[in-house]
């Protein structure tokens, strides 16, 4: 059997692919897909099919017969691969079993993970020829042909990025190889695809200084620049600054070729390199939460490396708590990234959907299965039982350090299987509300900003220049944002794309009762009597 979603939706048996009937059939097996070896209640599938469109009465029974005739398709009348789990004669949901090699999306992971791992141990032929490998699986956009479901359309947008974030490592493979000629024109367009994106930006600035166009690359630099000043009122990050800085002076280390893999440090010497590094980007607008910071980097500093006779410590866990658009999610990746190199196995992240419109919590069976694939483990050997898949998690966690973050938590229960065990791990959970089960946590609420940190993000996303020019007004617009974090930089984010706007014709839309819902993309929006 094999299943291919790296384009339209194939499913090949020994006698090829299937003619597909309806388009029922498709969401189906694409909504199995996106949750393999895991089960998907019938309540769920029903919610995918059907969407928001009224279910019929014979929607269950219907659902039997598109598992039915799926199953003559796969030749699998037994019902060994496509499963129905079972309560006394009632059938609760279905699972699909999936082996690794068999799955497309699962092969392509497999590959990726392989290819970084080549080059945290300096060697990036071997990366290189690994992510090829992966990218050459692709044929077109995820799912193409399957009608859009909340599940297909989450997993597709993972998968998207997923092969973004593979093709960025790819060229930073071919780099280090010296094929910097090689990769300019693809640099060039993927630039101009996402020109947000800074670190296609530093590869291409390298590319370009590599090849001898000194003020190629410093252009770059400077449409970078531009844009992000223009759009968003930001800078661009440090790094690519000090990479600027670098190719300005013509840094001579920036041209050194790599050094044959034979040459390379052995393990020793790159431990701290290794692992899995799942971190979205950090916020460049990030401002403020001093506090907060250094609680979470002193709670850190505990999980320290695991000793000898510590079996007695714990995985050090914090759980930060607040209302949507208080910055939970961003104050945990800013975080993250500052204490990344404390846990040199490997940061893993998910976002469990606990409190996203239209898409439902997800199962911590599917999460682990994300977290053990990442560790290594072949998807064919993560087993279907959470209880099963936790154990292991925390196995392969003993000894390690490890940082896990559980981003946008429904429950204490979605979150307790997910908790790595071992006294070097530690994990940051963000929640709407206060997870006071948790074991263990050292709980952080967090709530709306100060008005100067408030003001201070406004100037970060705007400028402070035309900040400053109407401070009165800026205050006003923290004010009828409700000092929210979110609704300041969308509020902000409007202003920097409209440079002949005086802060004060912000706030008279602001004030504008009717439009304050519509005006935030997100639907956060909070009222002008919203308390600080």
């Amino acid at each position: 059997m094999r299943y291919r979603v790296l384009g339209a939706l194939e499913l090949r048996t020994g006698e090829g692919g299937p003619p597909w009937g309806s388009a029922k059939w498709r969401t189906l097996l694409a909504v199995l897909l996106c949750h393999a070896n895991q089960t998907v209640s019938t309540e769920r599938l029903l919610d995918e099919l059907w969407g928001e469109d009224r279910a019929p009465q014979s929607a269950t029974k219907l659902v039997q017969t598109y598992v039915s005739r799926l199953r003559q398709t796969m030749g699998d009348e037994a019902g060994q691969t496509l499963i129905t789990e079972k309560q006394g004669y009632k059938a609760q949901g279905y699972r699909l079993a999936v082996e690794a090699a068999e799955f497309d999306a699962h092969r392509f992971e497999q590959l990726v993970e392989e290819g970084r791992r080549a080059l945290d141990r300096e060697a990036p032929e071997t990366a290189a020829e690994r992510l090829r490998e992966a990218l050459a699986m692709w044929r077109g956009t995820p799912f193409a042909d399957v009608p859009p479901t909340p599940a297909v359309t989450a997993e597709a947008t993972r998968l998207e990025e997923c092969r973004l974030q593979a093709v960025d490592a790819r060229i930073d493979a071919d780099l280090r190889c010296g094929r910097h000629t090689a990769v300019l024109g693809e640099l060039e367009a993927l630039t101009a695809e996402h020109p947000f994106r800074e670190e296609l930006r530093g590869r291409l600035m390298l590319a370009l200084y590599r090849s001898g166009r000194q003020a190629d690359a410093l252009a770059a630099y400077r449409d970078l620049h531009r844009l992000l000043s223009e759009e968003l009122g930001v800078e661009p990050t440090p790094p690519l600054r000090d990479l600027h800085e670098r190719i300005l002076n013509a840094d001579a280390s920036l041209m050194a070729t790599p050094a044959p893999e034979a040459d390379r440090p052995g393990p020793a010497a790159r431990k701290a390199h290794r692992g899995p590094r799942q971190l979205p980007p950090a916020s460049p607008a990030f401002t403020g939460r001093h506090g907060e910071v250094a609680v979470i980097q002193a709670l850190m500093d505990a999980a320290g490396d695991p000793e000898p006779g510590e079996g007695g410590r714990s995985v050090v866990l914090a759980a930060i708590d607040g209302t949507g658009g208080v910055g939970k999610s961003t104050l945990a990746i800013h975080a993250a990234h500052q204490l990344a190199d404390r846990f040199p196995d490997g940061q893993l992240y998910v976002d469990l959907y606990g409190a996203t419109a239209g898409q439902s919590a997800l199962d911590p069976g599917e999460v682990l299965g994300r977290f053990l694939r990442a560790l290594g483990v072949d998807g064919s050997n993560v087993p279907s039982d959470t209880d099963e898949a936790s154990a292991q998690f925390r196995s392969l966690a003993a000894g390690r350090r490890l940082l896990v973050i559980l981003d946008n938590a429904a429950s204490v229960d979605q979150v307790r299987p997910l908790i790595p065990a071992g006294p070097g791990c530690a994990a940051l959970v963000t929640s709407r509300e206060m997870l006071t089960t948790l074991e263990g946590a050292t709980h952080l609420h967090l709530d709306v900003l100060p008005q100067d940190q408030a003001v201070a993000l406004l100037e970060r996303v705007v400028g402070a220049e035309r900040v400053r020019a109407e401070p009165a007004e800026a205050e006003e617009i923290t004010r009828l944002c409700g000092w929210l974090p979110l609704a300041l930089r969308i509020a902000g984010a409007r202003l920097a794309a409209r440079p002949a706007w005086p802060l004060r014709t912000l706030v008279t839309k602001l004030t504008d009762a009717r439009g304050r819902w519509t005006n935030c993309a997100s639907g956060i929006w909070p009222s002008a009597s919203a308390s600080r």
